[in-house]
């Protein structure tokens, strides 16, 4: 049973290092996605196009940039933004 045991083992690592990998993915598209975002929301910004929109749309536009922002930042923190930007 010694090297089923060991296969086991390498099996379940290997898992986790794939699902490390997968979600790390995500983060970094995620991180891409929201600095996207940010860059579409400041150039309806810097086109004077943001003081056109309804109240309740322009109220709601800027809550999400205001969470967009922070979320932003919190991805592109040191230690964050290494682990992400880390190849193999």
């Amino acid at each position: 049973m010694a090297i089923k045991d060991s296969f086991d083992t390498l099996y379940a690592e290997k898992t986790q290092r794939d699902s490390a990998f997968g979600v790390r993915a995500q983060l970094q598209q995620c991180r891409a996605f929201l600095a996207q975002a940010n860059a579409d929301i400041q150039s309806i910004v810097a086109k004077g196009q943001f003081n056109t929109l309804p109240a309740d749309v322009k109220t709601v536009l800027n809550a999400a940039w205001t969470i967009t922002k922070q979320a932003q930042a919190a991805l592109e923190a040191g230690d964050i933004n290494d682990t992400l930007n880390w190849t193999q």
